[in-house]
């Protein structure tokens, strides 16, 4: 059967002309409650599914969001990306998933590759804290600075704050050699752990230890490799994050350390494995429900023509004691 037929199908079914039908399917006009309820009975009935490329393109609007993050594995970014989708799902619309990879000229492929789609928005966490390329959705960026120029929302956690409570819970602990590892140079999130870092121990008169190390695990096993060697009296670790902590672990069980007695560390972010793992991960946990639904409620609201309360929101962390420390 044709899309018309279906469509004069399902207005005889319902009781209205094909126009309202017409209307309740691609929402380009009000239609009284009770005749669009009497509608998508009729759709549920027929087991009419609308042609959405069609409709897309009518429309300019796919009812699509991007969702595009550096690094697929991480699970910091896949517990966001659940949250996202749930409140997208629920306020009717989809999400696709595009890895960049830390790739910038990759990222820009996908921006393209959406705005090709009618996709009607993205939430991005990019290395980059610059644009590089013209963002032509509504866009909105989490976990990361970026300096945009243009209308692009961020949400991120106070991540120098972070590292500073975490010094200040293994300082208190009575950790005499504390390492943090960062980076003092690249991804913001990153650069504002290390500042925070490098701050607390400024205010204590404590040397700045630190060890560049990126987010993910195998990055995590070569720097704490490093880490060992540089500071072989180290008692005390802040981890980029709960995986490059993982890492961590691994290295120090096979120099025959022990977390906590001869090394107390701790993780950043509080993904579901940190608290699995034994000993539970001491970690700075980042609000993750809170930054994907804020994330999918913004770009949402953006698309549908509302304004967001604030263009740059900075959510509170809090440290979550656990075994290893």
């Amino acid at each position: 059967m044709s899309k018309s037929n279906n469509i004069r199908a399902i207005a005889a079914l319902a009781g209205v002309s094909p126009a309202t039908v017409s209307r309740v399917i691609n929402g380009t006009s009000p239609v009284d409650e009770e005749k669009r309820q009497r509608v998508l009975d009729a759709i549920e009935q027929t087991e009419y599914v609308p042609n959405q490329i069609a409709r897309s393109l009518f429309l300019k609007s796919s009812r699509i969001l991007g969702y595009i993050v550096p690094n697929i594995t991480n699970p910091f970014f896949g517990e966001i990306g659940r949250c996202i989708e749930e409140i997208a799902f629920a306020r009717n619309y989809r999400v696709i998933l595009c890895n960049s990879n830390g790739d910038i000229a990759k990222e820009k492929e996908y921006v393209q590759m959406l705005q090709s789609m009618n996709a009607d928005g993205v939430v991005m966490i990019t290395n980059s804290s610059k644009v590089q390329y013209g963002i032509p959705l509504p866009c909105v960026v989490i976990d990361r600075e970026f300096d945009s120029g243009s209308k692009v929302f961020t949400i991120r956690s106070a991540h120098s704050e972070g590292a500073r409570i975490a010094a200040q819970h293994l300082y208190d602990l009575g950790c005499k050699c504390i390492v943090c590892m960062s980076q003092s140079d690249g991804i913001s999130s990153a650069m504002q752990r290390y500042e925070g870092f490098v701050e607390f121990c400024r205010e204590h008169a404590l040397p700045a230890r630190v060890v560049e190390c990126g987010y993910d695990f195998d990055d995590g096993i070569r720097r704490t490799r490093e880490l060992l060697e540089t500071y072989p009296e180290v008692d005390g670790i802040l981890a980029a994050n709960d995986i490059a902590a993982l890492a961590v672990y691994r290295v120090l069980s096979q120099a025959g350390k022990r977390v906590p007695q001869d090394v107390r560390l701790v993780g950043f972010d509080n993904i579901g494995v940190s608290g699995l793992v034994t000993p539970s991960l001491t970690t700075v946990a980042q609000p993750i429900r809170e930054i994907g639904q804020l994330a999918a409620n913004y770009i949402i609201d953006i698309v549908e023509g509302k304004q967001p309360p604030e263009r740059s929101v900075i959510l509170p962390v809090t440290l979550i004691k656990r075994e290893s420390t």
